[in-house]
This record gives C-alpha cells, structure tokens and sequence, in this order.
C-alpha cells in the first residue's frame, strides 16, 4: 500500500477500508467497509451463539435443509480476522496464524493446510473446528500458553497456583505418562500446555534434546534408557517448579510427598505412574 505511487493512491483510496493479511495469496489485502446484508446479519447472530467447539455437532443435530446447513453452520475463511501486524515470517513457514473470530471476538489459531496434502489435519488436542474453503483445510485451535511461561508470570507478579490448576497439571502429567509408556520420556514444563479459551491442560509431545536439559534422572547420567520410571523422575521435577507458587498448605504437603516418590535415585524404588494416580485419587481435596 504504502509502495503505491501517489497516482495509484488518488485512482484507488484506501480511506475506510480495513487492512488485513490474506491466507490464499499470503499478502496483506485491503477490505472495503459495507453495509452487511440481512442474511449475513442473522448468520453473525447465529455463530454467536454457538461456541466454536460445538458448531459441527449442533450442525449434525439440528433438522435443517442441506442447502441452509451449508450456508449457515458452514464455516468460511471470510469468518475470521488476521491482522498482519501479527502475522511473522514464522508464520508463513508453519502456515499458522492468530485470527479473530469475527462472530465473537475470540483470538483463536488457524492451521492452514493444502487439500492436497497426504498429512491429516485435525488431530490437535485443543481442536475446536475444522473448516475446508477455497482449496484449503484449516484446523482452528485453542491457542495455548506453556506450562513454563505460567510460572514466569507468577513469579514476576508475585501470584499463586490455584489448587484446581494444579491439580489438573499433575493429572495430566500422570495420563501422559500412563498412556504413552513407549514414548518420548524427558518431560519438561515446555510441553505442558493450558488452552485459553476452554481452560484444559495436555502434555504436548515433542523431541527434546537431552543436552537441552538442566536436571536429569541418575540413570541417563549413565547412559540408561529411558522407562516409565525415567518419566517419573521428570514428573517430580515439574512439580518441584511449582511447589514455591502453591499457596494451598495442605496441597503443597501432598505434593511434596509425591516429589519423594518422584526422587528416588534408584529408579526401582521409585513410584510407578499408576502408584502415582492412586496416590493423588486417595489425597486430592475433594473440592479440587
């Protein structure tokens, strides 16, 4: 826009019109300022209604005609808002982008993905919909903020755990743990993430470096692969982090106990991940 020369400004104002950054051609468009028509109107009124995450269940639900199903509860890549102050080279390389979701407002991330691709899309854990439109699949996700980036926060602003969260982290460590015994073990609070628009916590698997970790178990000292009782060791080195920003006593005693079991050199006397679950099922605070 600002390239233009001032003949092509004059020819074609920019005045009302919104600047936003464009998935299909990856360039920053302009968009005119109209008058919506009605039924654009009472599709808005509808989406806003509807959360994001229920859209396709209330879409199968609901008696509808076909051709109304398609128009209304079919979501469009017109339904979200990039603003290209936001979009970084990065983004172009993920093909991944924070937008607003017009009809309500809510900043969600988008995962654009070519229709063409063998990859499948859709198996995100903090998915809230999946929309095709114009020759592109795009998973819309909860945006995330890391376990470790938490902990900053409250550090810097001198605040607390709740004791609801915090036993959401340890429950979810502990399934991660449980259900993926053949996995990636060198678990870090990186990996755990809180969705912000419907608060959930997952463990997020990716590789880590283990010349990236500070703290590690005894036995990968010594070159041990890594068991159940290896993801363990980490799961006490999580909760030790957080242990300072527990502002429930009797939580804070739990879990120190817990740690212990955590914390065994040797990885035979350790806790197993099951040994783990039963233990916070028999001393969680029922109002947890």
């Amino acid at each position: 826009m600002w390239g233009d020369s001032l003949i092509q400004r004059i020819e074609k104002p920019s005045w009302g019109q919104k600047r936003q950054f464009d998935i299909i051609s990856k360039k920053i468009v302009l968009t005119p300022k109209e008058v919506p028509k009605l039924f654009h109107m009472c599709r808005s009124c509808i989406l806003s209604l509807i959360p994001l995450c229920q859209i396709e269940q209330t879409s199968s639900q609901l008696p509808l005609p076909l051709i109304m199903r398609n128009n209304v509860l079919k979501l469009k890549l017109d339904d979200f808002r990039i603003n290209p102050l936001k979009v970084q080279a990065q983004n172009l390389q993920t093909n991944s982008y924070l937008a607003n979701y017009i009809h309500s407002g809510q900043e969600v991330e988008i995962k654009v993905q070519n229709t063409e691709s063998d990859s499948c899309i859709g198996t995100y854990t903090n998915k809230l919909a999946i929309l095709k439109d114009q020759g592109l699949d795009c998973c819309v996700l909860d945006p995330v903020i890391p376990l470790n980036e938490i902990l900053r926060v409250l550090r810097r602003t001198n605040q607390t755990l709740t004791e609801n969260f915090t036993w959401k982290v340890v429950e979810a460590v502990i399934h991660y743990i449980m259900t993926n015994s053949k996995g990636h073990h060198i678990l870090q609070p990186t990996m755990i993430k809180v969705t912000k628009i419907y608060p959930k916590v997952f463990v997020e698997s990716f590789d880590t470096e283990l010349d990236q970790v500070k703290q590690k178990p005894p036995e990968l000292e010594t070159g041990f692969f890594y068991t159940e009782k290896t993801a363990i060791w980490f799961l006490g080195f999580i909760l030790k982090e957080m242990l300072p920003l527990i502002a429930s006593r009797q939580t804070k005693q739990i879990l120190e106990k817990l740690v212990k079991m955590c914390f065994q050199p040797d990885p035979h006397k350790r806790c197993s991940a099951t040994s783990a679950k039963n233990f916070v099922k028999q001393n969680k605070p029922e109002a947890s």
